[in-house]
């Protein structure tokens, strides 16, 4: 995260100030990721929302209830969206 954090707020600098975007929403576990954030709300100010939010998995059961008796998901056309990298990319990205 400190790496994307730090890419994000330079690729944002570069921008004309009416090209940046109005809001950066950062929802989630925030809490762990304050520090690497924390240079783009002193850069960027009210711009950067943090919206803490813990999954909790009696949602999750409660929302597969509710969609018993209807047709299933294809599973083998999800397509996960993984918010850092693997540890084997990470390490063969260190080593390059």
């Amino acid at each position: 995260m400190d790496g994307w954090a730090d890419e994000l707020k330079r690729q944002l600098e570069q921008l004309p100030a009416q090209e940046r975007p109005a809001r950066l929403w950062f929802v989630g576990e925030t809490e762990k990721h304050e520090a690497a954030i924390a240079p783009l709300i002193a850069a960027f100010g009210e711009r950067v929302q943090l919206v803490p939010y813990e999954l909790e998995g009696a949602w999750m059961g409660l929302a597969g209830v509710a969609r018993t008796g209807q047709p299933a998901d294809d599973v083998h056309a999800l397509e996960p969206n993984y918010t850092q990298l693997a540890e084997a990319e990470a390490k063969r990205l260190r080593n390059a």
